[in-house]
């Protein structure tokens, strides 16, 4: 349970951390305001 934890997080090297940042690529890619909300 703590390692599912850390990992929604978004500590490296879990999964979290990886797809944190292609969901943040793929708004800011996609749409301005969508980026704005974040």
């Amino acid at each position: 349970m703590l390692v599912g934890t850390i990992s929604l997080i978004g500590i490296f090297p879990l999964s979290g951390f990886w797809s944190k940042d292609e969901i943040l690529i793929g708004v800011k890619s996609e749409s301005t305001f969508c980026w704005l909300l974040l």
